[in-house]
């Protein structure tokens, strides 16, 4: 039978064999909880690394409801934003990197116009939101 000794804690009086084979001591845990919040942080994958190539998509009802000249507009804008998402932004300096920011920005502003002028709305929601949005029709029905 092993013996056993009282140890006070903070949830009450516990007792703890005396052989260090059982135990957990506070040496390991202290090394055993940062390992395994540094384990878990490695293994969670970000967006931004794991984003592949972006594809520049057209609906083609919505741009054949276009004018000709709106068209070739819309087509020119694709082509362009997808040779600005090939370049190889690390070869290119700050002031270059902004202007390719701020040539997307407007770009994709006029885009939605053009998307807008077709009739179309988008609609975005969040993976976080579509979960939430599920269990509340789960709960209520």
């Amino acid at each position: 039978m092993h013996s056993t000794q009282r140890a006070r804690s903070f949830f009450g009086t516990v007792f703890t064999p005396r052989c260090a084979h059982n135990t957990i001591t506070m040496k390991t845990t202290n090394k055993l909880l940062p390992a395994i919040a540094f384990a878990l942080a490695c293994g969670t994958s970000s967006p931004a690394l794991a984003s592949g190539p972006r594809n520049i998509r057209v609906d083609q009802e919505r741009l054949a409801s276009l004018a000709a000249s709106d068209q070739e507009r819309v087509l020119w804008i694709a082509d362009r934003l997808e040779a600005i998402t090939a370049i190889d932004r690390a070869t290119l300096d700050r002031n270059e990197r902004r202007a390719l920011r701020d040539e997307v920005r407007t770009l994709k502003n006029e885009a939605d116009a053009y998307n807008k002028a077709a009739g179309g709305t988008v609609i975005y929601i969040s993976g976080a939101g579509l979960i939430l949005i599920l269990i509340l029709l789960i709960i209520l029905l």
